[in-house]
């Protein structure tokens, strides 16, 4: 099932960024943000981890494992590096300040892990030889090891071989069988086509509660819902210092339309360089309005704007 969620992430000097997590086959997060060369995540109460940013193209990426739970709270944080850990950015789908403070509270962790990636950085480029590009071929013998209609190896017990090697610090991302292995997990399995049609869900299927506990958390924003006719919104006092974006729905009728992020402004102001494909100018009133930005109730998919 593909699953799309969207998160703001605020920094100093009320700088912003977005985080795009999406999974298909791989779940992946997407960054638009001027600095940071890693994150920590926390997946509902699952412990925090550190991940490693990737650049790809005009955005920064990295890849999660596949058991994380894309569907409850989020939380992120951007982190620098000078010699020393500190958070550059954050975002939480809930209690952003407390996942603040307990990032803060294992700076020192994050900075030995930091440390030791980067040695071990060095020590590889210093040891390893060459590595061809192109992938090793998987032969029909690797790849039936997989082929749960070809053996009878416990498919728990591959899980678990496979994900402990995964966890070592080695550089055996070319191994013919993870590749095997994986290539054989995410082959799409056939639905009857009643069955699929049972089990259809909307992208706000899959983020509903992160967004009702916005909606009971934070107060309403009322000129916003006065501005936009059959709507919802509140204001996310994301910072506790009177701060806020806003967050929420437009319907027709009584479907569910847009999922809308707004970000108050003065007029005259560009919105986020993040934000600009996607954003587009509400007037309130002389010299102020909202960069508004909307994704698609039923796709997820970010209304863009030329």
């Amino acid at each position: 099932m593909y699953l799309k969620r969207t998160l703001v992430l605020s920094g100093e000097n009320n700088s912003k960024g977005i985080l795009s997590l999406e999974k298909a086959n791989k779940p992946t997060a997407h960054f638009k943000i001027d600095e940071g060369e890693y994150a920590v995540f926390q997946f509902n109460d699952a412990p925090m981890e550190l991940y490693s940013l990737q650049k790809s193209e005009n955005e920064l990426i990295c890849e999660l494992p596949q058991y994380v739970d894309l569907s409850g709270n989020i939380s992120c944080a951007i982190i620098g590096y000078q010699g020393v850990a500190k958070i550059m950015m954050i975002g939480a789908t809930k209690d952003k300040e407390a996942f603040r403070a307990e990032v803060q509270k294992n700076i020192e962790h994050f900075t030995s892990q930091i440390k030791s990636l980067k040695s071990d950085d060095v020590a590889n480029e210093a040891s390893s030889p060459e590595i061809s590009s192109s992938s090793p071929e998987i032969t029909e013998e690797v790849a039936n090891l997989f082929d749960e209609d070809k053996n009878d190896i416990d498919d728990a017990i591959t899980d678990t071989l496979i994900y402990e090697c995964l966890q070592k610090d080695s550089k055996c991302e070319e191994c013919v069988y993870k590749k095997a292995f994986f290539d054989a997990k995410e082959e799409p399995q056939e639905q009857p086509i009643d069955e699929q049609e049972n089990n259809e869900s909307t992208f706000f299927d899959q983020v509903k509660s992160s967004i009702e506990n916005l909606f009971e958390t934070y107060p309403v924003n009322q000129e916003l819902v006065d501005a936009i006719e059959n709507s919802q919104f509140v204001k996310v006092d994301y910072e506790g210092d009177g701060n806020f974006y806003s967050v929420g729905l437009i319907f027709d009728d009584d479907d569910l339309k847009y999922i809308c992020y707004a970000i108050p402004s003065e007029e005259g102001v560009e919105p986020p360089k993040e934000l600009q494909e996607f954003s587009q100018w509400l007037k309130i009133r002389d010299g102020y309005g909202y960069w508004m930005t909307y994704q698609d109730g039923k796709t997820g998919e970010s209304i863009t704007f030329s």
